[in-house]
C-alpha cells in the first residue's frame, strides 16, 4: 500500500506511544486477513521508518509487488531505524536461534546513511554495519537470538559494528548476546551497556586459543571518549581482568563490572580515571588489595561487596563527594582512617576479620548507616560516634571481642548524640558482643530506648 501510493513518502511512523490512551489504542497484528502481518514495504525514498510497540510478525525478503517496493533491509538511505517491541518479529518466518535461521540473517543496507537504530524486543539477530561512518546510536535490549557481537565464521569474525567512527551509544542489556568481546575501535563511543547478557568473556582474536583475560589491556583502549561502562553476566569464564585493561579510558565516569563470582585476580588499576565517580564491582572474586582511589576525587559511590578481597582498608581522607563505601562480605583485616568523609551517607565493613579498633568516624557527619557486625573489633575510641546526628543505624553486633566496657563508651557518645541533635528511631544493634552488659550500660540502653530508640542486646 505505502510503497504504490506514496512513492515520495521519507517518513513512515506506525508507533504507538507508551502512554495508557495510546495501549487501550489499535495495534498492527495478526488476523484473519493477514495472517502473517508482514512489515509495511515502502519505497527507499524512505529515511526514517518507525513501527514500534506494535505486533508485526514477519519481514519478507521476496518482492511480489513492484520492483519499487522494499523491505528494510533493501532501503539504502535509511537515518532512523525503529522497531522496537514488536516481539514476535522474525526474517521470512525464520527465527535466527532456529536450525534453518542462519539462512535468512537479519542485514541493513543503509550503512552509508543511517545514525539511529533501535531494535528492543525484536525477534531477529544483530545486523552487520561494519564501516557506518554516521551511526551514532543503537540499542537491541531485550532480544532473544541478537547472536554474538564478533560476526562470521571462526577465523574471519569481525564486530558488527566495526569502525563506526560517530558512534557514541551502544546498548545491548538483557540481550542473550553470546561469544567474546570486540575490540571496540569506535573512537567516540561513551556509553556502553552490556548488563545482563550471556557473554563469556576474553577478546575476540580470530584464534582458537583459551581465554586467560576477560577484559584485555586492548579492548577498550580506542574508546578515549568511554565515561559510562556497564557489564554484568553470569557466563563469564573463571579469569582475570588486565590490570591495564582501563588505564587509556581517562573520562570514564561510571563503572559497573558483575559476574556471579567468576572474575578472579586484582582489582584494575584506576588512578588514571580522574572523573571516576561510581564503581559498582559487587559479587565477583576480586583478591588483593582494595585501592585507596587518592587521584579519584570525584568519587561518589564504591562497592566491593561479596569479593575475596584481603588486607587493609587504605586510607580514605578527604574524598568530599564520596556518599556510599560498601565492602562487606570480604577477607579485609584492618581498617585505615576514614576521615574528612563530608558527604558518607553509608559506611559496610560487615561480614570480615577487622580487628583493632572501630573507625574514628568523627568527621563523618552525614553517616545514616553504619554496618561493622560480624568482624574482630575490639575497641572504640571516644568521640567517634558523638557527632553522627543524622545516624539512623548501626550494627556492631557479631563483635565477640567487645567488652561491655567498649559498649558502654558507645552507648554513652549516643546518648550526647541524641542530646545534641534529640530524633526517636534509631536503630542500635549490640548482639553477640562479649557478654551480658552491667548495670552502668544497661541504664544507658534504657535512657536511649525511652527516648524512642530501638536497641537490640544480647
Amino acid at each position: 500500500v505505502f510503497a504504490n501510493r506514496f512513492q515520495n513518502l521519507e517518513t513512515l511512523n506506525l508507533a504507538r506511544l507508551s502512554n495508557a490512551a495510546a495501549a487501550a489504542a489499535f495495534v498492527f497484528s495478526v488476523d484473519t486477513v493477514d495472517p502473517e502481518c508482514e512489515l509495511p514495504r515502502v519505497t527507499d525514498n524512505c529515511t526514517s521508518y518507525n513501527v514500534s510497540r506494535n505486533k508485526f510478525r514477519n519481514l519478507k525478503t521476496t518482492n511480489t509487488g513492484p520492483s519499487e517496493s522494499k523491505n528494510i533491509m533493501e532501503l539504502t538511505n535509511l537515518v532512523y531505524l525503529n522497531l522496537y517491541a514488536n516481539s514476535a518479529l522474525k526474517v521470512n518466518n525464520l527465527n535466527p536461534g532456529d536450525s534453518g535461521g542462519s539462512a535468512a540473517p537479519f542485514f541493513l543496507s543503509c550503512g552509508q546513511t543511517i545514525e539511529q537504530v533501535i531494535l528492543d524486543f525484536a525477534d531477529i539477530n544483530l545486523p552487520s554495519l561494519i564501516g557506518a561512518q554516521k551511526l551514532q546510536y543503537f540499542r537491541a535490549r531485550y532480544m532473544t537470538f541478537p547472536g554474538e557481537m564478533n560476526q562470521g565464521s571462526v577465523g574471519s569474525k569481525e564486530y558488527f559494528l566495526s569502525n563506526c567512527n560517530e558512534l557514541t551509544y551502544l546498548n545491548l542489556d538483557n540481550s542473550r548476546v553470546r561469544g567474546k568481546f570486540p575490540v571496540f575501535n569506535n573512537l567516540k563511543l561513551e556509553r556502553v551497556y552490556l548488563q545482563n547478557t550471556q557473554m563469556t568473556g576474553g577478546e575476540e582474536d580470530n584464534t582458537t586459543n583459551p581465554i586467560t583475560e576477560l577484559i584485555r589491556e586492548t579492548t577498550f583502549k580506542q574508546c578515549t571518549e568511554l565515561s559510562d561502562l556497564r557489564i554484568t553476566s553470569n557466563f563469564f569464564e573463571a579469569k582475570p581482568i588486565n590490570t591495564n585493561a582501563f588505564i587509556s579510558n581517562t573520562k570514564l565516569q561510571i563503572l559497573i563490572i558483575r559476574s556471579g563470582g567468576k572474575i578472579t585476580g586484582n582489582v584494575p588499576t584506576l588512578s588514571n580515571c580522574t572523573l571516576l565517580r561510581l564503581v559498582i564491582m559487587p559479587t565477583n572474586n576480586f583478591s588483593g588489595n582494595i585501592p585507596n582511589f587518592s587521584s579519584n576525587q570525584l568519587i561518589e559511590h564504591i562497592d566491593f561487596s561479596n569479593n575475596s578481597l584481603s588486607g587493609n582498608i587504605p586510607n580514605f581522607i578527604n574524598l568530599q563527594s564520596l556518599r556510599l563505601l560498601r565492602l562487606q562480605s570480604n577477607n579485609l583485616t584492618g581498617v585505615g582512617q576514614l576521615s574528612s568523609l563530608t558527604s558518607l551517607t553509608e559506611l559496610n565493613l560487615s561480614n570480615n576479620s577487622i580487628s583493632g579498633s572501630i573507625p574514628d568516624l568523627s568527621t563523618c557527619t552525614k553517616l545514616r548507616t553504619v554496618s561493622l557486625s560480624n568482624n574482630n573489633f575490639n575497641s572504640y575510641s571516644s568521640g567517634s560516634f558523638t557527632n553522627l546526628t543524622r545516624v539512623r543505624f548501626i550494627d556492631i553486633s557479631g563483635n565477640t571481642s567487645m567488652s561491655d566496657e567498649q559498649i558502654g563508651k558507645i552507648l554513652s557518645d549516643l546518648v550526647i548524640n541524641y542530646n545534641t541533635s534529640p530524633r526517636s528511631g534509631v536503630t542500635l544493634n549490640f548482639r553477640n558482643t562479649s557478654g551480658p552488659l552491667g548495670q552502668d550500660e544497661r541504664d544507658l540502653v534504657e535512657e536511649l530506648r525511652l527516648n524512642g530508640w530501638n536497641v537490640t542486646t544480647d
